[in-house]
């Protein structure tokens, strides 16, 4: 009787451990199972970078002129007349719109006066007028003592308005002589006035000497003057090596 009592017991203690070491309902596995890894948090549709059409309409300046300064952030362009569309990456885009704001202003004008002036060194030439000009004279007096002048005959002042931008302006010079003045490319630099300066892209100074012989007396490249303030642009030989001629300019802006 014992010895049955004793194998019940065993029986019932195997059957406790068996149920015990079996899993929940519903738990099943996962103490063995890997969590799925959470998908990266996906950027805003906004934020996704993509190629994007946009047209603009410009007011002061020409297409040409935009897409020469912004060429590094488009990948595309076409325009027609004053209108422009641009294939662009959605994330330089303030940039560019930052930059147009720039260029896309009023162009200002600007006023040259001419001086082309005639200076010797042969003994005993003399100047022609009395130069009333103070800052003409003034810069005249420092050109005398670097190359030993004696004597300008001044012509003019001519007088000559470009506007910015311009690819290229012609004056016949008011002097007898047959001089022609090319500018090309003008541009104020510089927001304080009085403090602006005028860049000039191409000075060029030509004219007859001699029999119809066609001469280019300056050609210079990158010219700048401060505002109001005079600049001798060039010195060239003129006939002789006694004689030169000089050009002076001075820019007024408005």
């Amino acid at each position: 009787m014992k010895r049955k009592q004793l194998l019940w017991g065993m029986i019932l203690l195997t059957y406790a451990c068996l149920s015990l070491a079996k899993p929940a309902p519903g738990y099943a596995g996962q103490a063995d199972q890997t969590q799925p890894a959470k998908p990266a948090t996906q950027e805003p549709s906004s934020m996704v970078s993509q190629l994007v059409l946009k047209t603009y309409t410009l007011a002061h300046i020409k297409p040409e002129e935009l897409l020469k300064a912004a060429r590094v952030l488009l990948e595309d362009a076409s325009f027609s007349d004053n209108m422009i569309t641009v294939k662009i990456w959605n994330g330089r885009i303030p940039k560019f719109e930052e930059l147009l704001r720039k260029l896309d202003v009023e162009k200002k004008t600007v006023h040259f006066q001419v001086f082309a002036i005639v200076a010797s060194r042969e003994p005993g030439a003399k100047t022609n007028d009395t130069i009333e000009n103070k800052e003409l004279k003034r810069v005249l007096d420092e050109l005398r003592s670097l190359w030993n002048f004696n004597a300008y005959n001044v012509d003019g002042p001519s007088f000559v308005t470009v506007h910015e931008g311009s690819e290229q302006s012609v004056l016949k010079l008011v002097t007898n002589r047959p001089l022609n003045l090319f500018l090309s490319n003008v541009k104020v630099v510089g927001e304080d006035i009085g403090k602006r300066t005028v860049s000039i892209e191409e000075l060029k100074l030509t004219g007859l000497l001699g029999r119809d012989q066609e001469t280019v007396f300056l050609d210079t490249r990158d010219t700048t003057l401060k505002e109001n303030g005079y600049l001798v642009a060039g010195v060239s030989g003129y006939g002789s090596a006694a004689i030169a001629l000089i050009l002076v300019i001075n820019a007024e802006i408005k």
